[in-house]
């Protein structure tokens, strides 16, 4: 039989055959387990909660999607994460081309920056001081200061190392 541990040779189309009905009996098989299985978990845990069949289909169905979903998602960041100064790197040059004809990026030539370096060159270390006039004219009304995105919202802190203060 198929899975005896004799040295026969399977190249006979008797064989053959063999094996081939064998595979297709465990497919249907298998298959047959698997839908009385997926039958008796719905008929012993979700029956009693009033869940139909088809609703049961769909939670899994959905379940499924959404676990493909994440594994791909994990992936791409595990992917990225190996490279994490190449990703920063990348992220930090989108920021500047975004905001290259900001009042902010004109100041400091963001449009000239070409990589990690130049940024370090041209732009100083800063603390909140440094935007504080920024910030108090967005909160104004004023646009096109800090970046080239919208701004949604101004959040206040809650000043626990000194005064609260106002983040776009």
């Amino acid at each position: 039989h198929f899975f005896s541990s004799s040295n026969t040779s399977t190249s006979s189309p008797s064989a053959s055959w063999t094996m081939l009905t064998t595979l297709l009996e465990l497919g249907l098989l298998g298959a047959v387990a698997a839908s009385g299985a997926v039958f008796l978990k719905w008929f012993l845990v979700y029956k009693r909660r009033t869940y139909t069949f088809n609703g049961y289909l769909t939670h899994l169905l959905l379940n499924t999607v959404m676990s493909v979903m994440g594994k791909r998602a994990v992936n791409a960041l595990q992917k990225e994460s190996l490279d994490s100064l190449d990703a920063q790197s990348k992220y930090l040059m989108k920021l500047l081309k975004d905001s290259e004809n900001t009042e902010y990026g004109k100041r400091y030539d963001f449009a000239s920056i070409k990589d990690i370096d130049d940024f370090r060159q041209r732009h100083p270390l800063t603390r909140y001081d440094h935007y504080e006039d920024y910030i108090r004219r967005l909160g104004e009304g004023e646009t096109n200061l800090l970046s080239s995105y919208k701004l949604t919202q101004l959040a206040l802190t809650s000043g626990t190392s000194g005064t609260p203060k106002l983040l776009p």
